[in-house]
């Protein structure tokens, strides 16, 4: 049987053991080795006299501490960074990246150092999902996939339709091109008196004809702004007038303070403006006199005037002097001047 006590400590076998390794390391190495510490990596320039291991910084590893441990990266006087990849963008969850850039291993789709975030043209981190922008974007917000900067004319959260004065279909793989609206010169012009515009197909003919003939102006219907009419709002329409049709023409109101039917084309000059048809009993080039026969009376609350009929009896009235008090004002003023000049001799009584 085994004595215990006739056992060394423990304290000594180490020792002992020690004794042995130096003196084979010796033996094997002619000689003791130099430390060799990566002035870089290590702390200092000793190391543990058992198999040389140098004190490394944070994050480095090797016997002389010459490189970045597994999961770390960017060796330098200050240790290495942890990869700190992010375990839902990578590659079987892996944490660890590339030594000298840090680049971690990412998903079809995923991108960042960290493999954190969408590529470019993806979105929806971590399941990045190509960006649906109907080939008129290459990026889009990446959480929602909303396009950014929609292209070639077109607007929408796809690029799905073609931008304010454009027509077509920017969805379309055999003709995706948003067209300038004709109405009349296109929306970068200096004469366009519609923001939007339609295709609308003619009659008799079958859409297979129209794709393959193309869209057609003649088929094309303008959305005219107000004051504007025709087929390419190239006309002033009724209660406007103007020239749409010479460089920077428009169409304006007429101006003829409210007193005419805006629907009824002869009620003023499509050139010119002026008030041709005027209503409430009124007349003038801009319909703010009243009409021959009438005169203005104010209202009951006093906030307007209404043109109400002069009433004058046709045996002592002269319809064509006397209708309003600015005409006999006039007539006074000149039978006075007539008065001195002696030009009519007056009889006193």
């Amino acid at each position: 049987m085994l004595n215990t006590m006739d056992l060394p400590e423990v304290g000594v076998i180490e020792k002992d053991c020690d004794a042995m390794t130096y003196s084979i390391s010796s033996w094997f190495h002619q000689g003791a080795k130099s430390c060799e510490c990566d002035q870089t990596g290590s702390i200092s320039r000793s190391c543990d006299p058992s198999g040389g291991q140098c004190e490394c910084r944070e994050g480095v590893t090797g016997r002389t501490c010459n490189q970045c441990a597994a999961g770390f990266f960017g060796f330098s006087h200050t240790g290495c960074q942890m990869c700190d990849c992010n375990r839902r963008g990578t590659v079987n969850q892996s944490q660890f990246c590339e030594q000298q850039s840090g680049q971690c291993q990412c998903l079809e789709g995923v991108g960042g150092r960290q493999c954190d975030r969408c590529l470019p043209g993806f979105y929806d981190f971590p399941n990045c999902k190509k960006c649906e922008c109907n080939g008129h974007a290459n990026e889009c917000d990446s959480v929602s996939g909303e396009c950014l900067s929609c292209a070639h004319d077109t607007t929408g959260a796809n690029c799905e339709r073609c931008a304010d004065g454009y027509y077509g279909d920017p969805t379309s793989v055999t003709n995706s091109q948003c067209t300038p609206c004709p109405c009349p010169d296109g929306p970068k012009s200096n004469r366009q008196f519609a923001d939007t515009c339609g295709l609308s197909r003619m009659r008799g003919s079958s859409s297979r004809e129209d794709d393959a003939r193309g869209p057609r102006p003649s088929m094309v219907m303008c959305n005219c702004n107000p004051g504007y009419q025709g087929l390419q709002c190239d006309q002033c329409a009724p209660g406007h007038f103007g020239n749409p049709m010479e460089p920077f023409g428009s169409c304006n109101p007429c101006e003829c303070n409210g007193n005419i039917d805006t629907s009824d084309p002869d009620a003023c000059d499509a050139r010119t403006g002026e008030c041709l048809k005027c209503l409430y009993n009124r007349g003038g080039d801009d319909c703010s006199e009243c009409a021959d026969g009438y005169y203005e009376q104010p209202n009951a609350d006093g906030t307007d005037f209404t043109c109400v009929p002069c009433g004058c009896d046709e045996r002592g009235g002269d319809p064509f002097i006397g209708n309003t008090v600015r005409s006999a004002l006039f007539y006074l003023f000149l039978f006075r001047i007539l008065v001195r000049q002696k030009d009519w001799p007056v009889r006193m009584s």
